[in-house]
């Protein structure tokens, strides 16, 4: 029963086939106003939609009008626990609320990123690449580079992979790098067949630099390369020590440095010492082994007073 005495409030408004909730002029299909402007979608079911027929668009501060504070969209699940934003500067955060990047992954777990490519063919792989522009066009897009984690063998419960590393030469991408699943480590090889396999490939020459006091200040930097065994002892190196080569070997009385030759073509990874024979040998104490004739072309002079045969 109503009467004139009654009095109501609008709570919603139809005008021009456009509704209007908290406001009675609304500007879109659909305009609600409130002190948050929640629209809550309540359901027997399991889901609740969000429905286009053509693009869907989210805004945040659609007339620009307010501080980057009020310009982020997020995103809550669980209740109010916010687990992705876009700032108002394009910037995506997941597991922030302060992305520092493009893309800003935060994650107490170890494993924050994902990348999954539902194929298990040998050698396929999901990677990340690096495009940038070019002369052309800042826009151009080109691949300079790319990482791949990929699939060495795909046995059910021994699976292997392995990471390969590729950067654009002459405009082409292809690899330059891979560690294999069991750490072999190849640079201009995929199948390195040691620890570390340096190959140049078909042609070219397979150069391995070590390089110390590039400004040319500080004699005592030393370029080095040392070589550990028995628990870790440090028992040889070769090294460039005020501008001298130094060639060592110390590690006790049972030490030297020898010099092998031989005739065996050794193919793979054969050790180069296979069939190889001891021509001289320097021991800890000073005294030089030779098994053959010696040749000399130049000057050759002893410090002793006596040479044994």
């Amino acid at each position: 029963h109503v009467t004139a005495a009654d009095t109501y409030a609008t709570t919603m408004t139809l005008k021009g086939g456009k509704v209007g909730i908290g406001t009675t002029s609304p500007g879109d299909t659909l305009h609600l106003t409130g002190g948050q402007g929640y629209m809550k979608f309540g359901t027997s079911g399991s889901k609740g939609h969000v429905k286009s027929d053509y693009n869907l668009e989210l805004y945040a501060d659609d007339g620009g009008n307010n501080s980057a504070t009020y310009q982020n969209i997020k995103f809550f699940t669980a209740g109010s626990n916010e687990r992705m934003r876009i700032d108002s500067s394009g910037k995506v955060g997941i597991g922030t609320t302060s992305p520092d990047g493009s893309l800003h992954i935060a994650e107490s777990g170890h494993q924050t990123l994902t990348l999954e490519r539902t194929v298990n063919n040998t050698n396929y792989g999901s990677g990340i690449h690096f495009q940038l522009g070019d002369s052309a066009s800042a826009t151009a897009g080109h691949n300079y580079a790319a990482m791949y984690g990929a699939v060495e063998d795909n046995t059910n419960g021994a699976e292997d992979g392995y990471i390969a590393f590729h950067t654009s030469l002459a405009g082409t991408l292809d690899e330059k790098m891979r560690i294999k699943s069991d750490g072999k480590v190849g640079i201009g090889t995929t199948s390195p067949q040691s620890n570390l396999h340096i190959s140049s490939g078909t042609s070219g020459d397979a150069t391995v630099i070590i390089e110390a006091d590039t400004d040319n200040n500080a004699e005592g930097d030393i370029p080095r390369l040392w070589f550990k065994a028995d628990g870790g002892i440090t028992e040889g190196a070769i090294q460039l020590s005020d501008n001298e080569l130094d060639i060592i070997s110390n590690s006790g009385t049972a030490n030297g440095i020898r010099f092998l030759t031989g005739s065996t073509s050794n193919t793979g990874t054969t050790d180069p010492a296979t069939n190889a024979t001891e021509r001289m040998k320097i021991s800890p104490s000073g005294d030089i082994t030779m098994t053959e004739d010696l040749d000399v072309a130049k000057h050759f002079s002893f410090d002793t007073q006596h040479v044994g045969g």
